[in-house]
């Protein structure tokens, strides 16, 4: 096997790890397969080059991942990848279910506060809860309706 093959599968397999960190950050196919070709890339340089040749290849592929780590993580770890804009409403506090004095019962009516598609809040009995729709989009200010009631979720349909 040639050096140029061998170089081809291991600038491959740092390709996709960029590709992982800087366009599609998680755990998916690219990184995965990038890491797979890095490492066989340097086994096969180990096994077709020798072992200076092999050291060489794994200690420039280990620098440049770690530096491309380093980089991806100081560009997008704090800023592009982090919510830094608060959503909470000092108006109309999302409020507990639990915590409430007064439990919901199906039937009980209420006014949609901002749409609800199919997740969103509404203005039950004057407190403000985290609802779901039964899959509905529900335009704000419309009048809804609890179908049911569970310790997790509250599920509305538009009256």
């Amino acid at each position: 096997m040639s050096w140029f093959l061998i170089v081809a599968v291991i600038i491959l397999g740092l390709v996709l790890l960029m590709i992982e960190f800087f366009l599609l950050p998680g755990t998916t196919v690219a990184g995965i397969l990038g890491g797979i070709f890095i490492v066989v890339g340097n086994v096969f340089s180990f096994i077709y080059l020798g072992a200076e040749s092999g050291m060489v290849s794994l200690f420039v592929s280990l620098a440049i991942s770690i530096l491309m780590f380093i980089i991806g993580y100081k560009t997008l770890g704090s800023k592009g990848m982090v919510l830094e804009t608060n959503l909470s409403d000092s108006k109309a506090p999302t409020i507990n279910y639990a915590a409430n004095a007064r439990p919901l019962r199906v039937g009980d009516k209420g006014i949609a506060y901002g749409d609800i598609k199919p997740h969103g809040r509404a203005i039950i009995n004057d407190l403000t809860y985290s609802v779901k729709s039964t899959g509905d989009f529900i335009s704000d200010n419309r009048e809804i309706v609890i179908v049911e009631v569970s310790e997790r979720e509250i599920v509305v349909k538009q009256v």
